[in-house]
Order: structure tokens, then sequence, then C-alpha cells
């Protein structure tokens, strides 16, 4: 196992220097001589404000320009204040100019400007989110919200109801994915189990489903408790179902103590046939289950099978008016 994995650790340590080799064989300038370039430029523009860190080369099939690079900007007196530049290396050197490769690319000061724009427009939103005694961290496809007290299911919803309307007022400016989740940390729980998946609906962020979070001992628990039970129930249907790897659990969100896993399934002998083949086996059918997220029991199973084989998304919007739980608020 060891010799294994240390050959296809080699594999692509020698991938990664084919492709530096590569770009600068192409006529390519070093990382070292380009980051010297981008750090002398900001210097002379931004009087000194603005540091670089991360350097990396940007060759790629697509672009096919050795010195095309990437690199991490940010104001060194705000630290937060930070945005991914790309530059032409080559260009730089001889025009004096940042080249993105990229038409709608911004200027470098409009794009300093939007980041400090961003920067501020969070710390507000953390000032006023603070008087209602909960704290944001902010990521670009995530945020976590921090509660300092012990809230009920009507002040939980609350909460990040409050904290949306912050959002989209603030929606042009803020650099977030127009889908993101929230990570809810509570006193009451040893992890950040609770899960708010936002998407965006005519143009606000809104909140499309609450899920219990997969990355966490609580769901590896609940995961073991009932697999025995699951794998009993589908052995004892006149159908041959097998469990897709691909599930989620909604969360009821006028508790927050029950849900209702949803379970791929999967035609046990295709699942046979495909051993000895290339194509894709289809979800052929749904296995709804009533959890308890308290006592972590199952209180209802149901089989809900599925006509047309779709995308796995599309599969679980079908389903989900029939969860008979609010996922939502």
């Amino acid at each position: 196992m060891l010799k294994t994995l240390l050959i296809i650790g080699l594999c692509f340590l020698s991938l990664a220097l084919a492709a530096n080799n590569l770009s600068i064989i192409m006529g390519g300038m070093s990382k070292q001589k380009a980051k010297h370039l981008i750090q002398e430029y900001l210097e002379r523009e931004f009087n000194g404000q603005l540091k670089t860190v991360e350097i990396r080369r940007f060759f790629n099939a697509s672009n096919m320009n050795p010195n095309m690079f990437s690199v991490i900007v940010y104001d060194h007196q705000l630290e937060e204040v930070r945005w991914i530049l790309f530059f032409d290396a080559k260009i730089l050197k001889n025009e004096n100019r940042i080249e993105q490769g990229v038409s709608y690319a911004k200027p470098l000061k409009a794009q300093y400007q939007d980041a400090l724009a961003d920067y501020y427009a969070k710390q507000e939103i953390n000032l006023k989110m603070n008087e209602l005694d909960c704290r944001i961290d902010f990521n670009y496809n995530s945020l976590t919200m921090t509660y300092l007290f012990n809230p009920n299911p009507n002040e939980f919803k609350t909460r990040i109801k409050n904290l949306l309307f912050l959002l989209n007022q603030q929606k042009d400016i803020l650099k977030l994915n127009s889908i993101f989740t929230i990570t809810n940390h509570l006193p009451t729980y040893s992890e950040d189990i609770f899960l708010i998946a936002i998407h965006s609906i005519e143009n606000s962020w809104q909140v499309n489903e609450c899920l219990i979070k997969q990355e966490t001992n609580y769901f590896d628990t609940l995961e073991k408790k009932i697999l025995q039970e699951r794998m009993d129930y589908l052995k004892g249907l006149n159908h041959p179902y097998s469990s897709h790897d691909f599930s989620l659990l909604y969360v009821d969100t006028d508790s927050f103590t029950k849900g209702v896993w949803v379970h791929l399934l999967v035609d046990t002998k295709e699942i046979e046939q495909e051993k000895n083949s290339y194509h894709n086996t289809p979800v052929t059918a749904v296995l709804l289950e009533t959890v308890s997220l308290t006592n972590k029991v199952v209180s209802h199973r149901e089989i809900i099978p599925i006509s047309e084989p779709n995308s796995f998304m599309s599969i679980l919007e079908q389903i989900k008016p029939q969860l008979a739980i609010k996922y939502t608020f």
C-alpha cells in the first residue's frame, strides 16, 4: 500500500514538474521573476499599500500562455482585503501594464475598491448581527454563524432571516457565491450539525433547505445506528434494491428535532451487471426515513419509485414535496 501511494505521489510530482518545465521551454518566465515584477509594480502604483502572496503559473490548455500567472493581492494594513489577480508577466515586463487575459476584467484600482467595499460591508453586517448576539465568519461559498445564546426554533429562524435581510441589502457589493451554505454553531451542541442551504431566487438570497451536516461525528453515529435496520428493511422488500452512496437528511424547521432522510436506490441486479460494463446504474427509487434527531430512531420508512432516470438534484426536487415536513422558512 505504501509503495503504491509513493508511486502515485511521484507521478503527480512528475506531472507538475513537466507542466512547469514545458511552460519554461515555451518561453515562460520563472515564478520568482514574475513575483518580483508584480510586487515592484504594486509598490510603485499603490505606494506600498498592496502586497502579494501565493503566486502560481496559470498555464493550461485553454490559454496556452506560459507567462500567465495568478497571485493573491492584499492590503497590508487590512489583510482581510484580498483578491486573486491574473497577469501576463511578459507584458508587464515589456509594456509596464497589467494584462489579465480576460476582456471583462476590471482595472486593478477598481478591483481594489471592490475588495474594500466588500470588506466594509461584511464589517457592517457583523456589527449589526453582534447586536443580535451572533457572529458571522465569511467565506466565498459558506458562512459560519456563531450564536452567543441558546436560541429556540423561532429565534434560530429569526436570526437567519435577519442575516439574509442584511446580506440582500448589500448583494451587489458582497463577494459571495449565488449559492452558499450557513453552518450554525449553537452552544447546546458540541458540533455544528445544522446546515442552511441558501440559493439566489428572483435576485435575492433565500433559504432553500435545512440539512444535517454530514461531515460530523453526529452524522456518523446516526448512520451506524440505523444502517443495519435499513439494510434489513431493503432485504425484506419484494424488489431487490440497494442504497446509492448519495443521500441528504432534511431537517424539520418547525421543531429542529426530527428530519427526513432521503436515500437514492438502485436495482441490485443492475449493479451486478454494471461490474462488467461501463454504463451508470440509474436511480430507480427513493427511500424516505423519518428520523428523530434527539434519540436517533426511525419512526417511518417509505419507498417511492422513480419512473424516469434523471440527475440526482432533479430527483431530489421531485421528491421534496413528499417529505411531509417543512424544510425551509
